[in-house]
C-alpha cells in the first residue's frame, strides 16, 4: 500500500492538473484544504515526485520547476520575492537588478514570467500556509502571480496548501476572479483498518533492511497484541492524522531495526512494545499535570491551602492576604515549622502559579479591573485546579511530605 493511498481521489486530481499542465500548456491554481496532519505537504511532495519520475520514465525534455514558498517564513511580498528569485537563481542577472528596489525587481520578475512561451519548462509554485499570504496588505503576490499564471504564455501553476476552510473568503475580489477555484478537499475519515495498514508502513518505510527478510509477517504479530491494539484504538479515536502516528512509531521503529534476525524469529518484540507504550504515554501526556509536577513544595502547599479555602466557601473568590492567613494556619494545625518563609517569598509563589494559569481571576475581579488597576496581591481569584488533578500529583511526587501527602487529614 502507498502512504498517500487514502487520498486516491486528491492524488488522481492534482496529477491530472500536472499532466494538463505540462502536456498540454494549461495554467491552473489549486487549493488543498485539510486540517493540519491530514498529510496536504505530504501528498503535495508525493505527487511532485512521482510525476517527475513519469517524466524521465517517458524521457521527456521538459522538466518542473518546482518553487517552494511558506507563509511562516516568507511574511510579507519582499521576503517572498526575494525567495522566489533565490530559488529560481536569478540573483545575479542584469548587473545585481534583482537587489535593486521592491518595484523595480517584481517588474523584472514580471518580465521574466511573461517572456516565455509555450515551449518554456513548466513553472509550480507551492505555497504552504495558503491563508498567511492572504494577510499581507494589498494581497500584491497572490494578484501578481495568479494575474501572471492567468494571462502568460509560460505554463504556470500554483498550489496552496492550508487549514483554512473559509480561505477563499480571505481573498480579495479581484484575486478571486483570477483563480479557477479548484479545491481538493483531505479530511481523516478513514477506517481503524486503514490506520493500522498505515502504521505498518511507516515501520517498514522507516527501517532498514538489515537481513530481516521477514519484517511484514512480524509487524503482523506485533499489531495482533490486545494491548498494543488498545492503544492505537485510543490513538485513533483522539488524533487520526498521520503527523502524529509518524511521531508515534519513530522509537518503536529504531528499536525494531535493532532487533536481530534471533530476536524476531523467537518473536521477541518486548522492546518494541515498551517504545510504542512509552510513545504513546509522551504523545498524549496531561500539560497541566506535567506543569503540578513541576511545582515547588512552598507553590504545591499553597494550591492545597487554597483548595481547602474552596471547598470551605465554595463560589468564594480569595486574595493573597486570605491564602496567607490560611498558610500561616494550616503550618501551625500540622505543626510544620520547616515551611515558614517570608511574606515577600510566599508572594512570589503565588504569583508564579499565577502566571501558570492555575490561579485565575474571577468575573468579579474582572470587571472592577477595567475601571481601576488592582495588584495581583489585592486581586480577587479562584483556584483552576479540581481535586482530583492535585490528589494525583501529590500521590506520585517524589518524597512528598507527609503533611501534604495527608492533606485531606485533619
Amino acid at each position: 500500500m502507498k502512504a498517500f493511498d487514502i487520498h486516491q481521489q486528491s492524488q488522481d486530481d492534482l496529477l491530472s492538473l500536472l499532466r494538463r499542465l505540462v502536456y498540454h500548456g494549461e495554467n491552473n491554481s489549486a487549493l488543498v484544504i485539510g486540517p493540519r496532519g491530514s498529510g496536504k505537504t505530504f501528498l503535495i511532495n508525493k505527487i511532485i515526485e512521482s510525476f517527475t519520475q513519469e517524466l524521465k520514465q517517458k524521457n521527456c525534455s521538459d522538466d518542473l520547476i518546482v518553487v517552494y514558498l511558506s507563509g511562516c517564513l516568507q511574511i510579507d511580498d519582499k521576503s517572498a520575492l526575494l525567495e522566489i528569485t533565490r530559488q529560481l537563481k536569478l540573483e545575479n542577472c542584469i548587473n545585481g537588478k534583482v537587489f535593486g528596489s521592491f518595484c523595480d525587481s517584481f517588474e523584472f520578475l514580471l518580465k521574466s514570467f511573461r517572456s516565455g512561451g509555450q515551449t518554456s519548462k513548466p513553472l509550480v509554485f507551492i505555497m504552504d500556509e495558503f491563508d498567511l499570504f492572504t494577510k499581507n496588505k494589498t494581497q500584491l503576490l497572490l494578484y501578481t502571480l495568479l494575474n501572471t499564471i492567468q494571462s502568460s504564455l509560460s505554463p504556470m501553476f500554483m498550489i496552496g496548501a492550508t487549514c483554512r476552510i473559509d480561505v477563499l473568503d480571505l481573498l480579495e475580489k479581484r484575486i478571486k476572479s483570477r483563480f479557477s477555484h479548484r479545491q481538493i478537499y483531505l479530511f481523516n475519515d478513514y477506517s481503524f483498518e486503514t490506520y493500522m495498514e498505515m502504521a505498518k508502513f511507516f515501520i517498514q518505510s522507516n527501517k532498514r533492511s538489515n537481513g530481516n527478510t521477514n519484517t511484514p509477517e512480524y509487524l503482523n504479530i506485533l499489531f495482533e497484541d490486545k494491548n498494543i491494539l488498545k492503544f492505537f484504538a485510543r490513538q485513533y479515536d483522539y488524533d487520526r492524522s498521520m503527523a502524529t502516528l509518524k511521531r508515534l512509531l519513530i522509537l518503536p521503529s529504531l528499536i525494531f531495526d535493532q532487533l536481530s534476525q534471533e530476536d524476531i524469529i523467537s518473536k521477541n518484540l518486548d522492546m518494541v512494545k515498551k517504545e510504542l507504550i512509552k510513545s504513546y504515554n509522551l504523545l498524549n501526556i496531561d500539560t497541566k499535570y506535567s506543569l503540578l509536577s513541576g511545582l515547588s513544595i512552598l507553590e504545591l502547599t499553597l494550591v492545597v491551602v487554597m483548595l481547602e479555602m474552596s471547598e470551605t466557601y465554595p463560589d468564594e473568590p480569595f486574595n493573597f492576604d486570605l491564602v496567607y492567613n490560611a498558610y500561616l494556619k494550616y503550618l501551625q494545625k500540622k505543626n510544620w515549622n520547616q515551611q515558614r518563609h517570608e511574606r515577600q517569598i510566599i508572594l512570589k509563589a503565588y504569583e508564579h502559579l499565577i502566571s501558570l494559569k492555575f490561579v485565575l481571576p474571577s468575573s468579579d475581579a474582572t470587571s472592577s479591573n477595567r475601571s481601576t488597576k488592582i495588584s495581583k496581591e489585592h486581586s480577587l481569584m479562584y483556584l483552576a485546579l479540581d481535586k482530583d488533578e492535585i490528589q494525583l500529583c501529590i500521590d506520585q511526587y517524589p518524597n512528598c511530605p507527609t503533611e501534604l501527602k495527608y492533606y485531606s487529614m485533619v
